[in-house]
């Protein structure tokens, strides 16, 4: 499954697992309005239609964690490369600083090295994005989840 149609899928099933489940509590608490086997019929079948949704969720989980796994790799990966750009910055910078390196010569040399962080900056920007979406949706699942004791042996 490619990573968006992955964050898509699990959010989609999520939501719906959270609609179903709103139904099933919305119709417990028509007890005044409703006789107790109409409640007890349409609970039921929301609970059916959530439960089939929970499985597809429990599948899915397991492919959502191993690509947050797989981005917090990333994302270390492309820091670690981007250390040695920010050390030779600084390097550059003392070397300014102490009068060992001219501006123009500073200037052309940090160029790269600037282009380069500001670039890993800008994609560990995004990988946290799509990590936190990812997180927020595992957090809803979760409580969701909980709620309706889905998590229970």
């Amino acid at each position: 499954m490619q990573k968006q149609d992955l964050h898509d899928t699990f959010d989609d099933r999520v939501s719906e697992f959270e609609k179903y489940r709103g139904f099933v509590e919305k119709a417990s608490a028509a007890t005044d309005r409703f006789r107790a086997e109409v409640i007890a019929k349409v609970v039921a079948d929301n609970e059916t239609k959530a439960m089939e949704i929970a499985g597809e969720l429990m599948m899915i989980v397991g492919d959502v964690e191993g690509h947050m796994a797989d981005l917090g790799e990333q994302k270390s990966e492309i820091d670690t490369a981007a250390g040695g750009s920010r050390m030779e910055l600084e390097e550059l910078e003392l070397r300014l600083a102490i009068g060992d390196l001219e501006q123009d010569a500073y200037d052309e040399q940090s160029k790269v090295l600037s282009e380069t962080i500001a670039e890993a900056e800008d994609k560990i920007a995004t990988i946290e994005l799509e990590a936190d979406a990812l997180g927020a949706i595992m957090a809803r699942w979760q409580e969701a989840g909980t709620a309706a004791k889905v998590f229970e042996a």
